[in-house]
């Protein structure tokens, strides 16, 4: 609804970001209607405003051409642009008001289908956030299974690489092989240490057990 400084406080329910806008569609539709008349609103108030801050040019506008008749002697004209302004004004004010009471009318019945439906709403996106907590914990499982083999093959590959003594020094010259790019054993330089990635991957395998949702739609 409209604060008291002439706001408007909404916030819609994401059903397509929890997989339930065409299961809520009547939901959905009213939403999309007062978003609809929301940006219909906004925008006839910032027409009302860039016609007000439009008036004292208007008013210069038929000043100067009074005070040029008055220098030449002929007949004063009538303010002709501020009242141009004025039933210009009119109109979008009456618009502007129009869609107010529409964009009130429409929240009113957002919130009162949202009231109606708390429960079994609440009800079906804890159950949608499960699905999803469900499925990361099952990727985050594999995802820690698959780094503990790259860790130990790591420190394996690491300990079964040859120790290369210095060549022995015959007096002839030797060819010389230059490798480079040596193997990469450990945690790479700069990143998280195993336990640290390992925990972390623990914490969204357990994501499944914790959801639930609270309150208006709160997740916890």
């Amino acid at each position: 609804m409209f604060d008291r400084f002439g706001l408007i406080r909404f916030e819609a329910v994401p059903l397509e970001r929890f997989g339930l806008q065409k299961k809520w569609r009547r939901l959905d539709k009213l939403q999309q209607e007062a978003e609809g008349l929301i940006g219909r609103y906004q925008e006839a108030a910032a027409s009302v405003a860039d016609l007000e801050q439009g008036r004292q040019d208007a008013r210069d506008k038929d000043l100067d051409a009074a005070a040029a008749a008055l220098r030449t002697g002929d007949e004063v004209p009538e303010a002709e642009h501020e009242a141009a302004l004025d039933k210009e004004l009119a109109g979008a004010v009456r618009t502007r008001d129009a869609l107010q009471r529409a964009v009130e009318g429409a929240l009113a019945d957002v919130a009162s289908y949202r009231l109606e439906h708390a429960t079994r709403l609440q009800e079906e996106i804890s159950a949608a956030l499960d699905a999803k907590a469900q499925e990361l914990a099952e990727h985050a499982r594999a995802a820690a299974a698959l780094y503990a083999e790259v860790e130990d093959g790591r420190l394996e590959a690491k300990r079964l690489a040859p120790v290369q003594g210095a060549p022995e020094n015959t007096g002839e010259p030797q060819d010389t092989t230059v490798l480079l790019g040596p193997m990469t054993t450990g945690t790479i330089a700069g990143g998280p240490n195993r336990g640290e990635v390992e925990a972390v991957l623990n914490y969204l395998s357990s994501l499944a057990q914790s959801v639930t949702v609270v309150g208006d739609g709160e997740v916890a």
